[in-house]
């Protein structure tokens, strides 16, 4: 069921499976960092009201690559704050820009980011196949 959509990102949250689907879309090319920040919060919201375990990125559309700053503000103020409140498992289905794939890679060997259970795919079945087979909650 989506909770928020925005031009640049759609999330959907499942209660059976305890996940929340961002969606990124194409419009990211043309975000600022004070957009990224609030799509970011809009997330965390949806976090602290369901409390998901699970969280299936959908980055394939994603053209926003972020900064070494940002990706530490990132890991600060929306990984952390997740971590606290549940969230363990992170599946990726990866953009075809390099540069944002690289930002996306950079920021989930971070500290906190290194923190979550993820992987990074190609495509949506086999990210949620892995987050349903593999599920230890």
């Amino acid at each position: 069921m989506e909770k928020y959509k925005s031009k640049f990102l759609s999330i959907e949250y499942f209660d059976a499976e305890k996940l929340t689907v961002m969606t990124w879309f194409r419009e990211t090319e043309t975000m600022s960092e004070k957009e990224f920040k609030q799509e970011l919060f809009a997330y965390l919201e949806i976090v602290r009201k369901f409390s998901p375990n699970c969280l299936l990125s959908d980055t394939r559309n994603m053209f926003f690559p972020t900064d070494p700053e940002l990706q530490e503000w990132t890991n600060k103020n929306i990984f952390s704050p997740c971590l606290e409140l549940g969230v363990k498992k992170v599946a990726y289905v990866m953009s075809t820009d390099i540069i944002a794939q690289l930002s996306i890679e950079q920021v989930m060997g971070e500290s906190f980011g290194a923190k979550f259970s993820s992987k990074f795919f190609d495509n949506m079945e086999e990210a949620k196949d892995w987050l349903r087979t593999n599920a230890k909650f």
